[in-house]
């Protein structure tokens, strides 16, 4: 692994075929925010400013010879890392190089979140609001599932490891689409805060 600055790094690897490229932003989780952090990465994994629906962001995505693009949370106690994920050929095994087109797609996806009005699109909202309370009911009708976070809740006396939607559901009704962006904008996703981390990235960069 090689430093290049405080926010990228990179392992390189001369037998690698595609390049993985994670884009994390570190934060502290809070009761509050667990339905907003829960629903965040739906709402923006598979459009943005530009590219406003999920057909036109897919097809400029291949369209770049991008193979996946992604978000997610890990959350470890009350820490929590929020990365964006972006997947592509090496430029060697590609045959030419279209790193730039890829990485402002990828800039794009970051930064420039599809917002309508202040906000996230309610229609999207509302559709992920219900697709979320829809699988915790459902979730809760699985006995493994349900005699886990029983579990948790007997042993976790300091009331860290059962901070999930599940066990704070009502929040879900409280996500509006300006409190939702609010919160994206809230949790430092800026390019000051946010590191970088990338595998088999070519010496050029």
């Amino acid at each position: 692994m090689k430093k290049i600055d405080n926010n990228i790094f990179f392992v390189k690897n001369k037998d690698f075929q595609t390049l993985q490229i994670k884009m994390i932003f570190p934060f502290y989780d809070t009761v509050e925010d667990m339905a907003h952090l829960t629903i965040l990465p739906s709402m923006i994994a598979y459009m943005n400013e530009e590219f406003d629906t999920e057909e036109s962001f897919i097809k400029n995505r291949q369209k770049r010879y991008i193979l996946a693009t992604g978000c997610a949370k890990n959350i470890i106690g009350t820490n929590v890392f929020f990365s964006y994920s972006l997947i592509m050929p090496t430029p060697k095994a590609l045959g030419f190089d279209v790193l730039e087109e890829q990485f402002d797609f990828f800039e794009k996806f970051v930064y420039h979140p599809k917002i309508v009005n202040g906000g996230f699109d309610e229609f999207e909202l509302e559709r992920e609001k219900t697709d979320l309370k829809y699988r915790i009911a459902n979730g809760m009708k699985n006995l493994r599932i349900y005699q886990g976070l029983k579990v948790v809740e007997a042993f976790d006396t300091e009331g860290v490891a059962s901070r999930n939607v599940q066990n704070h559901a009502y929040l879900i009704d409280e996500v509006t689409p300006s409190s939702l962006y609010e919160f994206y904008k809230k949790r430092n996703f800026n390019r000051s805060k946010g590191k970088c981390t990338c595998n088999s990235l070519q010496k050029r960069l």
